[in-house]
């Protein structure tokens, strides 16, 4: 562990599990190949433990510098807060509890790495030290990216997506793994995904699902976060109802709407997609 002028940093002793870091599942779920599998995110989305992993082990593959790479932890997840533990209805007393903090003590005293709008812990280690947290915390790193810069990976308490930023062969190979939903992203885009840029696995559930609407008026919709399953009624004057109830590791919901009976196939297009959007985006 160094100190001394600008962000004080550690040196991460994780050393990842060979056997847990090739479990990783490939294949899919849902309509077969064309969806790429996903390994299931953490409860505040973004990437899940063997979402990381995949990740590490592409990442490793694209840098010189694999096992000489520093990492950020936002230092608002509260490991150095204290939890009270209160006693069952009708007994008196509370009781208070360190946290354990993960975090080194000379650490958490020193300088942050600062960003608009969020300050920053860093620690060193190899490409694999991205996911240190995760046993305990739950928690992959934020920032990642390697002493030779051949890539950046970035992710936020307050976005459901991580973004890698790197050479055109790391993002093309990224986008071909099976492993990872991955979408391509330019430094202009909107942080909101949307319909006009689903992937074709994607828009061809949501025409299916529109599909069975008009000829059963019943569909379910099956990605791997979140499963919907929709009904159409007819209403008075040739007008409908859409309905729709959503179910996925972390979450449950549902909704309805009304549709005009001019251009249904459009609507139902339209509401479906803004359904998928919602899901994603939480």
């Amino acid at each position: 562990m160094t100190y001394g002028r600008g962000p004080t940093v550690w040196r991460s002793g994780f050393h990842p599990d060979p056997a847990s870091s090739s479990r990783v599942q490939s294949g899919s779920r849902g309509l077969g190949a064309e969806q790429p599998a996903r390994a299931g995110g953490s409860p505040s989305d973004g990437l899940g433990a063997r979402d990381g992993q995949a990740l590490a082990r592409l990442l490793r593959k694209h840098t010189t510098t694999p096992q000489r790479c520093w990492f950020g932890i936002w230092d608002g997840y509260g490991w150095d807060a204290q939890i009270a533990a209160f006693t069952p209805c009708g007994t008196t007393g509370n009781y208070a509890s360190d946290l354990i903090d993960p975090i080194p003590a000379k650490v958490r005293a020193g300088q942050r790495l600062s960003l608009p709008r969020r300050d920053y812990l860093l620690y060193t280690g190899p490409v694999e030290a991205g996911l240190a947290f995760v046993p305990d915390q739950g928690q992959l790193a934020d920032l990642w990216w390697p002493t030779d810069r051949a890539w950046f990976v970035s992710s936020d308490v307050d976005l459901n997506v991580t973004y890698v930023a790197g050479q055109a062969e790391l993002i093309e190979t990224l986008l071909a793994c099976e492993d990872l939903e991955a979408l391509a992203a330019n430094p202009d885009d909107s942080v909101v995904t949307g319909p006009d840029n689903f992937p074709g696995w994607l828009t061809d559930l949501v025409e299916k699902a529109v599909f069975e609407l008009l000829n059963d008026h019943r569909a379910e919709l099956t990605t791997s976060r979140f499963t919907a399953s929709i009904e159409l009624k007819p209403r008075l004057w040739g007008n409908w109802h859409l309905r729709y109830t959503c179910a996925g590791p972390n979450q449950a919901s549902g909704g309805h709407t009304r549709l005009l009976r001019s251009d249904l196939r459009r609507q139902l297009i339209d509401a479906i997609c803004m359904l998928v959007t919602n899901q994603v985006q939480g």
